[in-house]
């Protein structure tokens, strides 16, 4: 998740993405989505409450699960838009 974060924010500046081990900007790359995806843990109560009423929908754990994640995900999302 790490390198896709930073994949997907190098592409959004246009950053060339060469092979990590000769990028010198990778490092700051991947610490910037490390600290992005960090900001993420603690969820806010809009997105608790989006991924509670997802998952409510689906039978399995698995698809719950992911369902509630991907809805959390959304409703901190929707918060820049």
């Amino acid at each position: 998740m790490i390198e896709r974060v930073a994949r997907a924010m190098r592409r959004k500046y246009n950053i060339e993405i060469f092979d990590r081990d000769e990028d010198d900007g990778w490092e700051f790359s991947r610490d910037q989505a490390v600290a992005a995806i960090a900001a993420m843990r603690e969820p806010l109560e809009v997105m608790t409450t989006a991924g509670a009423q997802k998952a409510a929908g689906f039978a399995s754990a698995g698809n719950r699960m992911c369902n509630g994640y991907r809805a959390m995900i959304d409703a901190a999302l929707k918060e820049t838009a």
